[in-house]
């Protein structure tokens, strides 16, 4: 496994992680993202589609690059400044609640 990193798009930093594994068949790519999509007998799908909603929630970007026999690249392209965000809301708490009383 290697894992390279280099500034890239002038705010951005791309993580490159390669593998000479098996490699991902290429019917099955587009696939690996998605919520509960697994190939293994006890996987539960959730592995990268928690990784791409954990770097989507930063502003980032992920995608994957394989080939059968040779292996497999993840990258992954970070914002080094925060996107902007709005701030949430603060919740309202009526007078009538009374956390000691529970």
């Amino acid at each position: 496994m290697t894992i390279s990193s280099s500034f890239a798009q002038g705010s951005s930093l791309l993580v490159t992680v390669s593998e000479s594994g098996c490699g991902i068949p290429e019917n099955q790519l587009p696939h690996i993202f998605e919520p509960f999509y697994t190939t293994k007998e006890f996987g539960t799908g959730l592995g990268l589609s928690i990784v791409k909603g954990i770097i989507d929630a930063h502003g980032g970007k992920i995608w994957a690059e394989s080939e059968v026999g040779v292996g497999t690249q993840f990258h992954l392209l970070l914002p080094l400044v925060a996107p902007h965000h709005h701030t949430p809301p603060t919740p309202v708490i009526p007078e009538s609640f009374n956390r000691e009383s529970n």
